[in-house]
């Protein structure tokens, strides 16, 4: 088996255990609902380069933040549907499905980017926003550090039904390879903050092919493994992709993911 092979393996079983390890938190399914399928964070079904590029490459993650962020001229737009049983199903909210969709944009600098996107967390768009600002780029001595603000204006309830909202959630995150001689780079991200990160999160993103991409992660609740697709590929010139995601939550409930992205650089 290669190198790179084993290193994907040890940290798919690294996010396993920790995954298995959550599973005795005893954890509330209503806690943070609107955020536990993809909530549009940083490489949340779409790819974030270390340049702050959207599309494909770079980290990719189900319902993490990476470190990479959003630069000036990129956008990112997409929708989400988690199941709460295990049947694939399309929607927003009532009891058999969760979703939301979202659009998003970068500003600033590459390696010190920020990212501001609106969430629609039902069908009636109520929404939540979100910002991520990139602290440091990544160089060959540390790993990219961003931090985070998922609803900023407080305006999700932390439990379903009830008040006052408290879903505000405040992070830290780190990105970074796990090789920087690969050609196509394994990327580790590991964070942590309060309300929905107060567990802490780790994950990785493996790419499989020049179109296919590998995720494996703990979201702070539930352990979540999936696939990427990219319509361009990673190498791709164009500066537009369109992405599909396949995924389960707590290996049992499917997701299904769908973006799209642009940069005008």
């Amino acid at each position: 088996m290669s190198v790179h092979r084993l290193l994907v393996t040890a940290l798919l079983l690294a996010t396993l255990l920790l995954g298995a390890a959550s599973l005795a938190l005893a954890v509330d399914p209503q806690d943070y609902y609107t955020f536990r399928v993809s909530s549009s964070l940083p490489g949340m079904l779409f790819g974030v380069t270390p340049e702050g590029q959207t599309g494909l490459g770079g980290a990719l993650q189900q319902n993490i933040p990476v470190a990479f962020t959003p630069c000036e001229g990129n956008w990112a737009a997409g929708y989400a549907s988690g199941s709460n049983d295990s049947t694939i199903r399309l929607g927003f909210s009532g009891r058999e499905v969760n979703g939301n969709a979202f659009i998003g944009k970068g500003w600033l600098t590459p390696g010190h980017g920020l990212y501001v996107v609106c969430t629609a967390t039902s069908d009636k768009i109520e929404e939540a926003w979100s910002l991520q600002y990139q602290i440091l780029p990544l160089t060959e001595s540390h790993p990219a550090l961003a931090v985070g603000v998922q609803d900023v204006f407080n305006e999700r309830e932390r439990f379903i039904g009830q008040a006052p909202h408290n879903a505000r959630s405040i992070y830290v995150t780190a990105t970074g390879p796990v090789s920087r001689e690969a050609e196509r780079p394994i990327y580790w991200t590991a964070g942590w903050g309060n309300g929905r990160f107060r567990r802490g999160f780790v994950g990785v993103s493996a790419p499989l092919s020049d179109h296919w991409q590998l995720v494996g992660e703990y979201d702070s609740f539930t352990p979540n493994l999936g696939v990427a697709w990219g319509l361009n590929g990673r190498e791709t010139e164009r500066n537009f992709d369109a992405l599909g995601y396949f995924g389960y939550n707590d290996f049992k409930r499917p997701t299904l993911g769908f973006s799209f992205t642009f940069r005008n650089q």
